[in-house]
Order: structure tokens, then sequence, then C-alpha cells
């Protein structure tokens, strides 16, 4: 059996992914940083990172 914090831990990767995934979508549709980074809640340093690994 899976115990309840390993399905929380789980839930919170998958979260973070889904994020990450809508980051790198909205630099594919050239919105600015500051704007992914408001609607994102991720760092516009960990955006601007994301951007020239791609």
């Amino acid at each position: 059996m899976i115990a309840k914090e390993e399905i929380e831990c789980r839930l919170a990767g998958a979260k973070i992914e889904t994020r990450y995934e809508m980051v790198d979508a909205m630099l594919a549709n050239d919105i600015p940083i500051e704007k992914i980074a408001v609607i994102s809640g991720i760092p516009q340093e960990e955006i601007r990172k994301r951007r020239t690994q791609r």
C-alpha cells in the first residue's frame, strides 16, 4: 500500500511539472517572462533558464 505522504508527494510533483509545461507553452507563444512569472508563480530566473534550454 502507498502511504498518504507518498501520494501527497507525487501529487505535488505532478502539479509542479504541470506548471512548467504551462511555462513552456507560454514561452512558445512569446508571452513576456514577467507575465509568465505572475501567472505561474515560478520565479523569473527559473523561467529565463527554461527559455535558454529550449
